[in-house]
């Protein structure tokens, strides 16, 4: 794979919203899962600061949930970070040369809190999908390559 467009924009195609997930290196020396954090582009943008050009994404982040992948699915499974005092989401700036690839989160549909279930949202669509569930599968059966670097 060559090149890969990834979207943040706040109207695609004259209709919904259009803000991407992507896998992000981290430069930590792991392999696998254990070498990415997963977040979700808000705005692409760039800046000059004496003479040079840096090209950048703010994103909110997503953190991984056990220590190892989902023994029934294989997938690791993936929530949106918060802020401990505020519970607001947690967002950064990176670099556009971090993002690896865009990353296909499936949503976890049911959940057990304390023995019981929780209600899914009655109106999720696929824009909204990413702000009406709090849990996610990194699907590392989409291609080829997803499957090589997360395994």
């Amino acid at each position: 794979m060559r090149r890969e467009v990834i979207h943040a924009v706040a109207q695609w195609r004259k209709g919904v919203s259009r803000y991407d997930t992507v896998l992000i290196k981290l430069n930590n020396g792991e392999s696998g899962m254990r070498a990415f954090s997963v977040g979700r582009l808000r705005l692409l943008f760039s800046f000059r600061y004496f003479m040079s050009t840096y090209i950048c994404a703010l994103v909110d982040d997503f953190h991984v949930v056990d220590d190892g992948p989902d023994l029934d699915t294989g997938m690791w499974k993936v929530k949106k970070a918060f802020h401990l005092r505020s519970r607001r989401r947690l967002s950064r700036v990176i670099c556009l040369t971090d993002i690896l690839r865009a990353v296909h989160l499936i949503p976890i549909f049911k959940v057990t809190v304390t023995g019981r279930q929780v209600m899914l949202p009655e109106k999720s669509s696929p824009d909204t999908a990413l702000d009406d569930y709090q849990l996610f599968y990194v699907n590392k059966y989409i291609d080829h390559h997803m499957f090589e670097i997360l395994s």
